[in-house]
């Protein structure tokens, strides 16, 4: 029996909150999954699945096209105000009014979300049970990228690598 070696935490202790019922980390003998446990302060406990149950594990980059939509529109109606006052210059009253600050943030917060929605997911196949999936949190993916690349390469080597089609 080969030695239990670390691969990958996909989620740190401090992100257990928002991570329920995914997958946490990777080592060579299971995969680790955090369940939620009913009515409990803690909100889940991590559970050890050997990875000899695991069937597959698939890999997605998502690109959630209704996000990358509303962040694109967001940006546009930002802009509809400054075009305004473009074309209707000499026909403002001396005191206009503008939140510049508030048209600014939310052009901003439209352009993050329509080049910062990429998000890794991984799903862990198990034999006779419920599949289980690991999905990075929006602007993360740079961050999680080598902690993917290692489950990647780890599915790769056991031959358990399935590409998934988006």
């Amino acid at each position: 029996m080969e030695q239990e070696e670390f691969v990958a935490t996909l989620v740190h202790a401090d992100e257990y909150k928002y991570q329920i019922n995914r997958v946490t980390g990777l080592t060579t003998q299971r995969i680790q999954f955090l369940n939620r446990k009913f009515a409990s302060k803690v909100g889940g406990e991590v559970i050890a699945i050997p990875i000899e149950q695991c069937v597959f594990i698939a890999y997605r980059d998502k690109r959630p096209l209704h996000i990358i939509v509303l962040g694109a529109l967001l940006s546009l109606v930002t802009w509809g105000p400054f075009v305004y006052l473009a074309m209707y210059w000499s026909s403002i009253s001396p005191t206009p009014y503008v939140r510049v600050g508030l048209l600014l943030m939310g052009g901003v917060t439209g352009l993050r979300m329509t080049f910062g929605a990429r998000r890794h997911e991984l799903i862990f196949a198990l034999r006779g049970r419920r599949d289980v999936k690991w999905m990075s949190r929006p602007g993360d993916f740079k961050y999680k990228q080598s902690a993917v690349n290692k489950v990647v390469e780890f599915a790769r080597e056991k031959g358990l690598l399935m590409r998934r089609s988006r």
